[in-house]
């Protein structure tokens, strides 16, 4: 006999895959202050690494944190999955419009990592059982 699993927890594949693509729409939108403050001089060319650096950080905390929050119990396999699905979308892009080179993709790992760790941290704040609020009892 087949049982019909009721529940309204997505899977882990779509929550996986709001993760990164939410991850990575959210770094082509910090692309895209990014270059417009360069165009208007607000950020200097110098600059322009440290926001690049920023936006891969905050995409990827953006997309695990969303993974996790999606996935119910599996909090850390789905923001885990979604930082590695997130990387693989950076190095298809890296691949598609500069043909493979991969010379800064060790740093963008490692801020990914960062990013999916803290995710992870920030989520495991909310697990637990909830606090109870103690009343007095008053006194006669």
């Amino acid at each position: 006999m087949i049982r019909k699993i009721s529940g309204r927890m997505p899977s882990l594949r779509k929550s996986v895959g709001v993760g990164a693509v939410l991850g990575f729409l959210w770094t082509l939108l910090c692309a895209l202050v990014i270059a417009k403050m360069v165009d208007t001089e607000l950020l200097s060319m110098e600059n322009v690494g440290y926001g690049t650096m920023t936006a891969v950080l905050t995409g990827a905390f953006v997309g695990a944190s969303v993974a996790g929050s999606q996935a119910g119990h599996m909090v850390i396999q789905a923001s885990v999955l979604s930082g590695a699905a997130y990387f693989l979308c950076l190095l298809l892009v890296n691949w598609l419009f500069f043909r493979g080179g991969y010379t800064g993709m060790g740093v963008t790992m490692l801020l990914i990592i960062l990013a999916t760790a803290l995710a992870v941290l920030v989520a495991g704040k909310g697990s637990g059982k909830p606090k109870r609020r103690q009343y007095k009892m008053p006194r006669r």
